[in-house]
């Protein structure tokens, strides 16, 4: 007889209904399955699947256990369960190895260097920190950005003080040479100082004297007692006197209206490469005579010197330099300070210093050649590792993103990405 009660349910119903169970009917055929879980599955000698400590998409969430039993099916169906089970185990399996061998380690393909800090990764790399100097220090033209807009972004955040003196990082700080000279030749006092910086125009740089001490402008304590108790002070009014400018008034300004004579700040401006060269004449060759020099500076088409030997030569031309112009003479000083200027058209010490008549040796004068002037990049890398130690290598590349200078981005990539292929993450 046939039963009229309830519709017999056909096979998409049946797969509809199943769905909770953990089975599926396919091909008229019954089978049972464990839903994926983040484990391998064990496949047991009944022929039994087992997940163990599993976490299911949609089902036990949150890191809950489940183990699920599967009987073990017809002989019919026995064949293609084993072929699942297989395919299952060999699906799942193989990338759980390799997780759990990998633990703890950071694959650099996919970035993870980029939550690495700056402080930490760049400190210290010369070979990351002198091609960074490179590509931000000089730039071609004017229209690609440097280390001046990387510490605008707000990523960086350098102070307005702060950016003027990696700026001047290379100079050499000629207000304070200025000001050592002041005090050293005369008793000053701080009211003397600003009374020249209003002479200036520099406001600017009385404002952060006054912040300091607010009765300056007429204050009678000596100028050398507040250089030497007001050091930050002082080095903030040297980075705003130190800038060159055709507009106000500079540390050149300074010193001459402070009285110092013209060769005097040349001397400051240009450095002592002259007065080296001939120390080491003087030395070495101590029968140089005055008639053998005069000729070196002719060659050199430097009638300016040469006015300044004219004297010289008037008496006796076979007589030692050294006995006729004395090394720390004001004469001798004069003659250095024309031949120190670094201006191509002209010839100068570096001239002097080839000429054959003099023998100075080539590492000679290679000590004597000015300092490689100083990064400002350099400088504000280092200000970067003192007052942005979070700061990750990410926002370092976004910064300069930022500004355009995705070639410094790329280089920066690279570097990381062609070092070791793993990088051990940090568990501490």
């Amino acid at each position: 007889m046939f039963s009229f009660g309830k519709k017999r349910p056909g096979k998409k119903d049946q797969i509809e209904s199943s769905k909770d169970d953990g089975e599926a009917i396919a091909g008229g055929k019954r089978f049972y399955f464990t839903p994926p879980t983040s484990r391998h599955l064990e496949v047991d000698p009944a022929g039994c699947t087992e997940s163990t400590t599993s976490t299911t998409d949609g089902q036990n969430c949150g890191g809950e256990s489940s183990k699920s039993k599967t009987p073990s099916s017809s002989s019919d169906t026995s064949e293609e369960l084993q072929v699942n089970q297989s395919a299952a185990y060999a699906t799942l399996s193989a990338p759980v190895q390799v997780q759990e061998e990998l633990e703890g380690v950071r694959d650099l393909s996919l970035n993870d260097f980029e939550s690495l800090l700056v402080s930490e990764q760049i400190n210290g790399n010369k070979c990351l920190e002198d091609k960074i100097a490179c590509y931000l220090d000089h730039t071609p033209n004017r229209g690609i950005r440097n280390w001046e807009h990387l510490a605008c972004e707000k990523e960086i955040d350098a102070p307005l003080d702060v950016r003027l003196r990696c700026k001047l990082n290379s100079g050499k700080n000629q207000t304070k040479m200025v000001l050592e000279k002041v005090t050293a030749e005369g008793d000053k006092t701080l009211k003397d100082l600003m009374d020249v910086l209003t002479a200036m125009g520099r406001n600017d740089v009385k404002k952060i004297i006054t912040k300091v001490v607010p009765d300056a402008a007429n204050s009678s304590q000596e100028l050398v007692e507040f250089i030497n108790d007001n050091y930050s002070t002082v080095a903030e009014v040297a980075t705003m006197l130190d800038q060159e400018s055709d507009v106000i008034e500079n540390w050149f300004h300074l010193g001459f209206r402070f009285g110092i004579k013209r060769e005097s700040l040349d001397e400051i401006k240009y450095g002592q490469f002259t007065q080296d060269i001939m120390d080491y004449v003087y030395a070495k060759k101590p029968q140089l005579t005055v008639g053998v020099f005069y000729n070196v500076i002719e060659k050199l088409g430097r009638k300016d010197v040469l006015k300044k030997l004219d004297k010289f030569m008037a008496g006796d031309k076979d007589k030692f330099m050294k006995y006729v112009i004395e090394l720390e003479s004001d004469e001798m000083r004069s003659i250095c300070v024309s031949l120190n200027t670094p201006n191509r058209v002209v010839k100068n010490w570096r001239h002097l210093a080839k000429s054959p008549e003099l023998e100075i040796p080539t590492e000679v004068y290679k000590d004597c050649q000015p300092d490689k002037p100083k990064s400002p990049t350099e400088a504000l890398l280092k200000w970067i590792y003192a007052k942005r130690p979070d700061l990750t290598i990410r926002q370092f590349c976004l910064a300069f993103q930022n500004i355009g200078r995705n070639d410094i981005v790329k280089f920066i990539r690279e570097y990381f990405q062609s070092q070791s292929p793993f990088v051990t993450a940090n568990t501490s």
